[in-house]
Parts: structure tokens; C-alpha cells; sequence
């Protein structure tokens, strides 16, 4: 699906009649704000014409356009497409951070955020509604300003007083002096370190002694607790310096600053343009390899959907086929056996296996007699319907005698009467030969 969106949208601001609102596309490393992590997208670049002023944006798509990702194993795991408004400082664009663009230029949009939790129209999330979605948002609140660049102001100089302290050029007060640096040794090292645990929570009573035996012993207690502090201190030491090496292994273990600028080096050949073997060379034939697959989908999914219904069709007359044959093969016995009937009873013909009809109440009529007698019927309606058109009584016809062929008139009329009486006398012969007549 996401080929396809691309495809509807290069053809639609690919080659759009303003060259303001035209797009191209090419493939490009993202770096997420969230996570960190790198990507090589699709990246979509163009402006969007908003009255005289072009919005040039930058459109990336996820790799899991346009669906979530579930399992979050890519960095954008909703699928929704990233716009970036890129001001264009050559022609003095100004970014104005607003309730859709934040200070780095990022869109966020109500129609963004519902993305997949409402995907269920395709028409309405795509990339040629979010160029709409643009357009009707910079409408309202225009992301980018022509004008100058707002410059940061001069530092106030400086002056050393008789003094040595700096002080500002003004006539407010003085500035406070500057604070003592602080001890940077950590809180823990600044007190001294306890002395040792004693063996025994409670001393041991010994028996009186003299004065010189007594300060001996005090002596040597107090030198046995300065050399367990400085056992101690010796011990934290190496064991800060252990901590240390460890950090040394583990950055030593880390990936070396010369592989990770050779695959960056790498990265850099495939996205170049002017390498014949980069990305970007391909991506014309990739497009074109894309289009010819879609539309032979098409052809084969067309074809496939023809063949399934001439199948669905061969089936229906199959099946008419074999209730036919079905149906001769029945009537075909059914002939059968009236065959052996009628053999058997000469006195009658048998219609069906249930009923006969008897042969001396079959009447066969004379077909030349009656040939004629129709053909003579026939003659006698039409000379009486030429008589009646002529008098003016057929129908709604006017009649055709007058004072100019009344003559001719009265003579048809005699010879189509003369000729009607012996039609009449040849049906009466004709019916009473076939017994029509009691």
C-alpha cells in the first residue's frame, strides 16, 4: 500500500502544473526525536503554495507506513507519516513556532494523531489529504514569515576597575562577585573515615597496671587504629581504580570510531547522487519496475476474474446439458414402450402409458375440399367488402362513388354481385358434399 500512495502522489505533484507545489522524492537517513536511533526513509520534499508565499516541507515515511507497529520495531511505530517545515534562508524565511509547528519545525496536526486509531477510510489518510490537511492549517496559521532574521544583541563591553574586579558601563549598581569555586571532591572523602569495628562489643576488664604500662598500651592501640585506617583508605583506592578499569574494558569493548565512519562513509557513496551504483540512480527503475507489477497484477487479477466466471458459466451449461440428456433419455423410453403398445392394440393409439385414443372416432377431413371451400369464403368477404367501401359503409372510410364515376361505380358493383351469387352457390355445393349441412 505504501508504493501505491506514493505512486497517487508523485502523479499528482510530480509534475504539477506550478512548479511551487511540485514535489520529488528520494530516500534519506532519519534520525527519531524519540528514540534516537537512525533510519533510511522515503523522504518527500517539496512546498505547499500558500497565497504568494511557498511552504517548503519535508515529508518522511515510516517504514511501517501506514499501519501501527505492535511489536515497536521500528522507531515511529504508528505509521504516521513526519512533516517538517524547512525554512529556506536564502529567500529569508523565518520559522514561527505556533499550536501546529513547535521550534524545530515539526507539524503536529488532530488529524495526525488520529491516524490509526481511525484508519478505516482509506480516502481520507493518505498523502494527498495530508497535503490538504497543510494547506487548510498554514491557511489559518502560517508556519514561516518572509523578513529579516532577528540578530541576538551586542554583549555590553566590559571595564576593569582600579580594583581588578569587571564591572558594566552603566550607572545601576555593581555587579556581585563571582562565587568561589566549589570543592569538586565528593562529600564522602571530605570527613574522615571511621575507625575499624573492635573484635568485642564489650571490653574486656584487665587487672590494674602501673602508669608506664598503661601509656605503652594506649600507644599501641592508637597505632594499630592508624594503620587500619590507612588499610582502609588503601582498599577504597583500589577498588575506585578497579572501577575505573572496568570502565576502560567496557569502552574498549565498544565499537571503534574507524568502523563507525567507515559505515558511515558506506551510507554516505549509497545516498549520493552521483554514484552510478547509489540509491538514488535506482530509484527511477525501481518506480518503473513498481508501476509495470501493479498494472500486470491488474491484468492477472482481471484475467483471473474473467476465467472464474466463464468457469461459473461452463458449469451452468453443463449442468442444463445433463438435465437435456436427462430428459431424452425419459422421453426416449416413454417412446419405447407407446411403441410396443400401439404394435400390440391396432384399434387404438396410446397417447401415454395411461390413455388411448380408438381409431373409429378419428375424422380425417378432405383437405382439397377444404382448400377450396376456404379460398371461396375468402373471395366472397372481400367482393362484399369492396361493395361497402365503394357505398362509403367500411369502416370509417369515405366512399368513393360520386358524379364523376358514378357510372364506372354501379358497373363494378353489378359484376362484383354477379360474381358473389355464384361463389355463394360453389360454398353451398362444397359444404353440403362434406356433410356441413343437416
Amino acid at each position: 500500500m505504501v508504493y501505491t500512495h506514493i505512486y497517487q502522489f508523485l502523479q499528482v505533484f510530480l509534475n504539477h502544473k506550478s512548479k511551487s507545489s511540485r514535489f520529488k522524492i528520494r530516500t534519506n537517513v532519519f534520525t527519531s526525536g524519540n528514540t534516537g536511533h537512525s533510519e533510511l526513509l522515503i523522504e518527500l520534499f517539496g512546498s505547499v503554495k500558500l497565497n504568494d508565499l511557498a511552504v517548503p516541507i519535508n515529508i518522511w515515511v515510516p517504514l511501517n507506513y501506514p499501519f501501527a507497529d505492535a511489536d515497536n520495531r521500528v522507531n515511529e511505530v504508528n505509521g504516521v507519516p513526519i512533516v517538517f517545515i524547512t525554512p529556506n534562508k536564502d529567500k529569508n524565511h523565518v520559522l514561527i513556532p505556533g499550536n501546529y509547528v513547535d521550534s524545530q519545525g515539526r507539524f503536529y496536526h488532530p488529524y495526525l494523531s488520529s491516524w490509526f486509531s481511525e484508519f478505516n477510510d482509506i480516502a481520507k489518510y493518505n498523502l494527498i489529504e495530508l497535503i490538504n490537511v497543510l494547506k487548510q492549517t498554514f491557511s489559518l496559521e502560517p508556519p514561516i514569515s518572509i523578513g529579516q532574521v532577528p540578530v541576538k544583541p551586542a554583549k555590553i563591553p566590559l571595564t576593569q576597575a582600579a580594583t581588578g574586579s569587571l564591572r558594566r558601563d552603566t550607572t545601576g549598581p555593581p555587579v556581585p562577585s563571582k562565587p568561589e569555586p566549589k570543592e569538586t571532591i565528593p562529600e564522602k572523602y571530605q570527613n574522615p573515615l571511621p575507625l575499624p569495628p573492635t573484635e568485642y562489643s564489650t571490653p574486656i576488664q584487665s587487672p590494674p597496671q602501673s602508669q608506664p604500662v598503661q601509656q605503652a598500651q594506649q600507644a599501641q592501640q592508637a597505632q594499630q587504629a592508624q594503620q587500619a585506617q590507612q588499610a582502609q583508605q588503601t582498599q577504597q583506592a583500589q577498588s575506585v581504580q578497579d572501577l575505573m578499569d572496568q570502565n576502560e574494558d567496557l569502552k574498549s569493548q565498544s565499537i571503534p570510531r574507524e568502523t563507525l565512519k567507515h559505515l558511515s562513509d558506506q551510507l554516505n557513496q549509497l545516498l549520493d547522487p552521483q554514484n552510478p551504483s547509489g540509491v538514488n540512480n535506482h530509484l527511477a527503475s525501481i518506480n518503473e519496475n513498481s508501476i509495470k507489477i501493479d498494472t500486470l497484477y491488474d491484468q492477472l487479477s482481471h484475467h483471473n476474474t474473467q476465467a472464474k466466471a466463464n468457469s461459473e458459466i461452463l458449469n451452468n451449461h453443463l449442468t442444463h446439458l445433463n438435465d437435456q440428456v436427462t430428459n431424452l433419455t425419459n422421453l426416449n423410453q416413454q417412446l419405447l414402450t407407446l411403441d410396443n403398445i400401439n404394435a400390440n392394440t391396432p384399434d387404438k393409439i396410446a397417447t401415454s402409458i395411461d390413455s388411448s385414443i380408438d381409431l373409429d372416432n378419428l375424422i380425417t377431413a378432405d383437405l382439397a375440399l377444404v382448400h377450396q371451400l376456404y379460398d371461396t369464403v375468402s373471395e366472397i368477404k372481400a367482393n362484399k367488402d369492396t361493395v361497402h367501401l365503394i357505398g362509403g359503409t367500411f369502416g370509417s372510410h369515405h366512399e368513393l362513388i360520386n358524379d364523376l364515376n358514378v357510372d364506372t361505380c354501379i358497373k363494378s358493383i353489378r359484376s362484383l354481385a354477379r360474381e358473389t351469387f355464384w361463389l355463394e352457390l360453389v360454398k353451398d355445393e362444397i359444404a353440403s358434399t362434406m356433410g356441413l349441412y343437416k
